[in-house]
């Protein structure tokens, strides 16, 4: 019971919620809901959370790792960035450049981008250190 107690609900709940909202006013802002619609409001949640995670004893993004190391952490976040955009890069571009340079059917691209497809799956499910 006393693990349960230690975790930050509100927090974990202003994080998801923020991000999930402001990826959705991303996706409908000025198309399909005005931008000063509640759907857009997503930011405002995620700008409560370090308010909120200055009260918490056990926020969900500790504070030591802002306040010790700061430039290895965010090196990190930027690398971590980097690296991101790359991923889905190559996974929106290359079944559309297999699809180009091989001319075929979207099912044959797609089989014949299922290994790396796998490659990415196997590498998700490799056990941490």
């Amino acid at each position: 019971m006393q693990t349960l107690r230690r975790i930050d609900v509100v927090g974990a709940l202003l994080l998801i919620g923020g991000i999930a909202m402001f990826l959705c006013a991303l996706q409908l802002g000025g198309y399909s809901a005005p931008w000063k619609s509640a759907k857009c409001s997503g930011l405002l949640l995620v700008a409560c959370y370090p308010l909120w995670a200055r009260w918490h004893p056990n926020p969900i993004i500790p504070r030591v790792l802002f306040s010790e190391n700061r430039r290895v952490v965010l090196l990190s976040l930027a690398i971590i960035f980097v690296c991101g955009m790359n991923f889905y890069s190559a996974l929106s571009f290359f079944p559309l450049i297999a699809e180009a340079v091989f001319a075929t059917t979207p099912v044959l691209t797609g089989l014949r981008t299922l290994g790396f497809t796998a490659a990415v799956v196997h590498v998700r499910r490799l056990p941490e250190a």
